[in-house]
């Protein structure tokens, strides 16, 4: 089973007026987590989703040197590294979900193979 039907999120592609494409992913209000995961990955986007992957991978064999990941000063989502897991922290740190490292990474690959 993917990560992403796991948390129940929808990945959809939008087009805007102008014709640029603006990727969304909605989450479920009734399956815990899912709503954090899907601002986790609309954050990120394509600019960040391939930096934030090295990250994770980096966490899961131990040689990161960070204990969280920081988007832009206008995020109120971040994550933090522990040993096997992270947390994903939203609205300024209101919210928060834990999340094992691997299906962290296996749902971020999921979204990048989307976009």
């Amino acid at each position: 089973m993917a990560i992403k039907e796991k948390y129940s999120l929808r990945f959809s592609k939008i087009r805007n007026n102008d014709n640029s494409i603006f990727y969304s992913c909605d989450g479920n209000t009734n399956i815990e987590g899912s709503i954090i995961l899907s601002h986790l990955l609309q954050t990120a986007s394509n600019n960040e989703a391939e930096t934030l992957l090295e990250e994770i991978e980096h966490a899961i064999v131990g040689t990161n040197d960070e204990e969280d990941y920081l988007f832009d000063q206008n995020s109120s989502t971040w994550i933090e590294f522990s040993a096997n897991n992270a947390i994903v922290y939203d609205g300024g740190g209101i919210f928060k979900h834990q999340i094992s490292l691997i299906n962290l990474k296996q749902l971020l690959e999921e979204w990048i193979e989307f976009l």
